[in-house]
């Protein structure tokens, strides 16, 4: 199974421990390119810093070792988020899409968007601590023998990297496990749909359609129906 820590992925025997240590630099790397985080500093009086923590999946179909990072929501107290709520498609909704597609001859896309909840922009002080791994050096020297060499000078040469050094970062972005990473996702998909001149449907707040580019999306978390 998939480890449980990264203590029990570095454990494991060559060459797995490797491919899970690359899915690690490839996860804190996505991170660096997102603005994820913001610099090291002091914690607030009156707040408390969360642990990010690790969460390893194997998929099979692509022979991909993933790693993420993901926030301990659990350990959220109310101020370190307001709203959590975001709608979800309804079933009907996207039956009547495709069933329009189909009809008109139109093509249907199917959209995984990747690190959706990255592109949201956390709305209230959260203040986090950076997962095992990554504490003292940007790379250090075990994994430098984990993890493949291209990844590793990749990994050397990012300036950025010393974000992930050991202490205490406002997080800036709404990763996996925060309680209104959802709602957050779900306004900023919103406002940008309006951007490209969607217009959403009153009756369900998830489905948009374009009568210019005759064009319709049905949102369903972090997929797109187009």
């Amino acid at each position: 199974g998939a480890p449980r820590s990264h203590e029990d992925a570095m454990s494991r025997p060559a060459p797995e421990n490797q491919r899970w240590r690359q899915g690690e630099i490839e996860e804190v790397l996505s991170h660096i390119k997102n603005d994820t985080l913001g610099p090291e500093q002091e914690l607030p009086a009156g707040f408390k810093a969360i642990p990010l923590a690790w969460v390893y999946r194997y998929k099979e179909a692509t022979d991909r070792y993933k790693a993420r990072i993901i926030l301990k929501g659990y350990l959220q107290r109310f101020g370190d988020y307001n709203e959590t709520f975001a709608p979800v498609a309804r079933s009907d909704s996207v039956r009547i899409a495709v069933a329009i597609a189909v009809a008109r001859g139109w093509n249907v896309l199917v959209l995984d968007v990747a690190t959706a909840y990255l592109a949201a922009e956390v709305d209230a002080e959260v203040y986090v601590t950076v997962p095992p791994g990554f504490s003292t050096e940007p790379l250090d020297a075990r994994a430098s023998e984990l993890a493949p060499a291209a990844a590793t000078t990749n990994f050397k040469k990012h300036k950025a990297a010393q974000r992930f050094r050991r202490g205490v970062r406002r997080l800036k972005k709404a990763i996996p496990g925060v309680k209104q990473g959802a709602y957050l996702w779900n306004v900023k998909a919103h406002a940008e749909l309006l951007r490209a001149g969607f217009v959403r449907v009153a009756d369900d707040h998830c489905l948009y359609y374009h009568g210019t580019l005759r064009a319709i999306v049905v949102l369903w978390v972090a997929d797109l129906l187009i």
